[in-house]
């Protein structure tokens, strides 16, 4: 079970499980979840590509393509470096592949 201490203005579904709040966003491991990852921002939506490696984090005015590293989470969880407030630091990277995503080319 999972407690929020925050208003919850949004949820969504994917590779990892998204809680939007007034605060920004954080990304939760849907097994057992942990706190993946905090980010400032509030998208309107969060698209996940079939492999879970992309997630396109579309706000009113623009959209942001962030890869995520599921093996960097995995080192950081074994050493204990995952229980950061902010999660992960290194679990996203801001990615340039915006226009070929939403096209869903290769």
């Amino acid at each position: 079970m999972i407690f929020f201490f925050f208003v919850l203005l949004g949820i969504f579904g994917g590779y990892l499980l998204g809680v939007r709040s007034v605060s920004g966003l954080a990304f939760y491991d849907w097994e057992s979840l942990d706190l993946i990852r905090r980010i400032d921002i509030q998208p309107r939506h969060v698209f996940w590509s079939d492999s879970g490696e992309l997630a396109c984090l579309a706000t009113d005015e623009s959209y942001f393509i962030l890869r995520y590293d599921a093996a960097v989470v995995a080192r950081a969880q074994e050493s204990g470096d995952a229980a950061k407030e902010d999660g992960v630091e290194d679990a996203f990277e801001v990615n340039d592949l915006s226009r070929c995503f939403l096209l869903a080319c290769g």
